[in-house]
């Protein structure tokens, strides 16, 4: 058994019907030349023969009120990989609905907190692969690498793997922990977790640095908790729907613009979806006063580290001024980012040290 993180536990702990804690993520591929029809069957069997490796194959044990563990299990893989397609013409509107009532439901907890759909019958002979995912079983930064471990650089490779069949290296350079009774780590646990809303916005050692900030003792970096003005955005959801939207940008002409005002891509769709926000909001009549605050979180895991659960810091960054134009917001939100990157980079630094020496 795996003992659960006071900041995975938080995901589980704050779920309800209308506030989910799962992340997903699809893939959209044309299928091979005269495999139109069979690819789709081909995939999904292949997928349900295949063998989940850690974190997809833990199991949530609760051992007492709000206290619970991983247990690790076989995974069944009929229930965890469906098969399923879109009725013709098989538009991509159809496709945004089919991945908005997927993601309506929570995951079942009696299975591990994952499920896996492959989509058939898009337009132009594509299908997709969609993966939803608890938050406490693996981060935002570990399912991307997950996701891209079962892809092949090479169009001659006939190998369909799943991201749940391999995590990388890391089960070969952990190192072994102290040997401390399961009952001792729950019991530190149930202690740290008084301190949760501290490890949720990621300040936890930097409670002093925020207080002088708000004493004005010193420049303010980030944006302090719970100080956002409120908006039409910060309503609690009443409903478990929900509805998914899709918009392209040409990654060539992001990329293109942050190397012209020496930004990131991040910073200029940051940059795009704030200025999106307070033009809705103008539309709505309900402008916001002040810049929003955005919740980022920054992955602290290195190259070597593949296990699952969250390993991040969050900052809250304060986005471009309303009135500002897209330009200024620019360079406000890549100011506010540039800083919160740097702190970041001082904390992995300081968790390597500290891994070193534990």
């Amino acid at each position: 058994m795996s003992t659960i993180s006071p900041l995975d536990m938080a995901f589980l702990l704050l779920e309800n019907a209308t506030r989910r804690m799962h992340m997903t993520a699809f893939m959209i591929f044309a299928k091979p030349k005269g495999q139109e029809k069979s690819f789709g069957p081909r995939l999904v069997e292949a997928y349900r023969a295949s063998e989940a490796v850690r974190p997809f194959n833990f199991k949530l044990k609760w051992l007492g009120k709000g206290i619970a563990t991983w247990e690790t299990v076989k995974p069944d893989m009929g229930y965890h990989v469906r098969h399923l397609a879109i009725p013709s013409p098989g538009s991509m509107q159809q496709f945004y609905e089919t991945v908005s009532f997927l993601n309506t439901s929570l995951l079942d907890r009696g299975h591990p907190l994952w499920e896996c759909y492959v989509i058939d019958g898009i337009e132009h002979d594509r299908i997709a692969v969609m993966i939803k995912v608890h938050h406490a079983l693996i981060d935002g930064e570990g399912g991307l690498r997950v996701m891209r471990n079962c892809l092949s650089d090479s169009p001659r490779s006939k190998r369909l793997a799943a991201p749940w069949m391999a995590f990388g290296p890391a089960e070969k350079t952990r190192r072994p922990r102290p040997n401390v009774s399961q009952m001792q780590k729950l019991q530190a646990q149930l202690k740290r977790l008084t301190r949760l809303p501290g490890d949720l916005i990621g300040i936890g050692n930097d409670v002093i640095e925020l207080g002088a900030q708000s004493l004005n003792l010193k420049p303010r970096m980030t944006s302090l908790p719970f100080t956002a003005k409120p908006t039409l955005f910060n309503n609690t959801p009443k409903s478990a729907a929900r509805a998914y939207a899709n918009m392209e940008l040409p990654l060539d002409e992001v990329r293109a613009l942050a190397k012209t005002t020496g930004t990131s891509v991040n910073d200029v769709v940051m940059t795009l979806i704030d200025h999106a926000l307070h033009q809705y909001l103008r539309e709505q009549k309900a402008p916001a006063s002040q810049p929003l605050v955005a919740f980022m979180p920054m992955s602290m895991r290195d190259e070597t580290t593949g296990e699952g659960g969250n390993q991040v810091t969050v900052e809250l960054i304060a986005m471009g001024a309303p009135a500002a134009n897209i330009r200024e917001r620019l360079q406000q939100i890549n100011a506010a980012t540039q800083s919160a990157k740097a702190k970041g980079r001082g904390m992995q630094k300081l968790r390597a040290r500290l891994m070193r020496w534990y």
